[in-house]
């Protein structure tokens, strides 16, 4: 079998292949890859008669086409990639070892988080899994619950002579330990390069099968979720997996892939890092409400990244994060009509790196541009980015 072939771009910038380097089939299944995301110029006098391709959020490596890879080489060290995912995560921080993620590239990185993963899984396998009661209905000849009288006459009428009951029962077979089953049977079929990994990852997916059923599971599932006692590792556990299954996506649903694929979005990453950084950082007097709904009427809604309020729930100013490298006019017009909206005269552009302009008047909205500085750390550049709010706001 041929080796795939691996078209290396970078995050956010113009790479220019020459027109032998894509078939038209491929040109299009790169364009329509909604995950991925890249913007695809086909070759013309404009451009010397060569593809030009733009990835516009996601950076790692991806099976797009048979045996074609598109691998998008990320802007931020890994680390930090990693250190934002551990602050937007929540949970991710309970789990010390994700701070030593390596410095190479993002498929050493999530070989990492996979290993930290089943070592932690195998560590909770030898204490024992966290079990709860279900309820089922059963059916039989000798009762283990209440007696359901109706489905039992109706059994009987029927011509089925049989019980059913209700019946409460202590198992493993939860959505707690599914989710790890789930999310190590998905890394099991991505092409993990550490075959000693791959093993332990198929050893540890067997044993969490014998006593669970399978069940699919997508990354928001696995947040939000409680936790009580003894089962408060199942927080980071579940962190992880989050993590992992985001970064996968739906690719491994189609069977092993013959090439590494994992990725993470970037633009999802950077919003919700700002947001957890700022959640703390605005207290006392105001906080963050994130992604409201804003209806305009006619079915028209917008949904603005954060809201700040103050104590008292009345909207101070509109934040969008965009991870940009340059002032969009859409942005600040979509900023404009989002403080509108609300009935506010401040909104916040948040970039990765400065862009400049300072504030934009549109009428009785004043559109500031402020940075979360990605090169910095990040406690160091939240600090002066609430800094930079709090003075806009009094001004």
């Amino acid at each position: 079998m041929a080796p795939a072939r691996v078209i290396e771009l970078d995050e956010q910038a113009d790479s220019f292949l020459p027109h032998s380097a894509l078939d038209p089939s491929e040109a299009l299944a790169i364009a329509s890859d909604q995950r991925l995301r890249v913007d695809v110029s086909w070759p013309s006098p404009a451009n010397a008669f060569k593809w030009v391709l733009r990835p516009r959020g996601w950076v790692g490596s991806f099976m797009v086409a048979e045996r074609l890879v598109v691998r998008i080489k990320p802007k931020t060290p890994v680390p930090r990639i990693f250190e934002l995912q551990r602050i937007a995560g929540g949970d991710l921080e309970r789990e010390p070892e994700l701070a030593l993620v390596p410095a190479g590239t993002l498929q050493d990185a999530m070989e990492a988080v996979v290993r930290v993963l089943v070592r932690a899984v195998s560590n909770r396998l030898a204490r024992g899994l966290r079990k709860d009661y279900v309820h089922d209905i059963r059916t039989g000849q000798v009762p283990r619950g209440r007696l359901r009288l109706r489905d039992s006459t109706l059994r009987f009428a029927s011509g089925r002579p049989s019980l059913c009951w209700d019946e409460r029962f202590l198992t493993v077979d939860i959505d707690d330990n599914r989710i790890l089953a789930f999310t190590l049977f998905q890394v099991s079929r991505i092409g993990l390069q550490d075959r000693s990994l791959a093993t332990d990852v198929a050893h540890v997916q067997r044993l969490l099968a014998m006593m669970t059923s399978h069940r699919s599971y997508i990354p928001d599932r696995c947040r939000g979720r409680a936790y009580a006692g003894a089962d408060q590792d199942y927080g980071a556990l579940h962190a992880m997996c989050a993590l992992l299954l985001e970064g996968i996506g739906p690719t491994a649903d189609e069977g092993t892939a013959p090439f590494p694929q994992f990725g993470f979005d970037m633009p999802t990453i950077f919003e919700r890092a700002v947001a957890a950084l700022l959640r703390t950082r605005l207290r006392p007097g105001l906080r963050l409400v994130e992604k409201p709904t804003l209806s305009l009427g006619a079915g028209m809604r917008f949904r603005p990244d954060l809201v700040v309020v103050d104590v008292d729930g009345r909207a101070k100013a509109v934040l969008d994060t965009k991870y940009k490298t340059q002032l969009v006019e859409s942005d600040v017009q979509q900023a404009v009509a989002y403080a509108t909206a609300l009935d506010v005269n401040k909104a916040f552009l948040i970039h990765p790196v400065p862009v400049g302009r300072g504030s934009i008047e549109a009428g009785r909205v004043s559109v500031t541009t402020l940075t979360f500085d990605l090169a910095r750390d990040p406690s160091t550049a939240a600090d002066d980015l609430v800094a930079a709010m709090r003075a806009s706001l009094v001004a």
